[in-house]
């Protein structure tokens, strides 16, 4: 009795190359803005909701239902207060006129 195996080959191709170094030279600096309100606030939203929510109840039922709502209050304002800091690095010197900072370091750097 023959025992018939079948071989299936897998076809395994290898991701495309990353672009050549002159390609990523000639791309346009800064990056065309393209965003619009409605992802913007996608992107706020899923930041903000993401981990946040799924540990609030945990959280709350940790502290209890006084300190836990006190804690939220604070952290609320924490959150705050952080994006409007990150909201004023965005220009450098004047804020309505001032030098965009496109990157972390840009803003760190002034």
């Amino acid at each position: 009795m023959a025992n018939n195996h079948h071989h299936h080959s897998l076809n395994i191709s290898a991701p495309p190359h990353p672009p050549p170094l002159r390609y990523c030279l000639r791309r346009r600096w800064p990056p065309k803005r393209t965003g619009t309100v409605w992802t913007a606030s996608a992107h706020i939203i899923t930041a903000v909701i993401g981990s946040g929510v799924l540990s609030l109840a945990w959280a709350t039922a940790q502290l209890g239902w006084v300190a836990g709502p006190v804690v939220m209050m604070l952290f609320s304002f924490v959150t705050y207060y952080t994006s409007t800091l990150l909201a004023a690095c965005y220009r450098s010197g004047d804020s309505v006129n001032g030098k965009r900072n496109y990157t972390y370091m840009d803003a760190v750097r002034k």
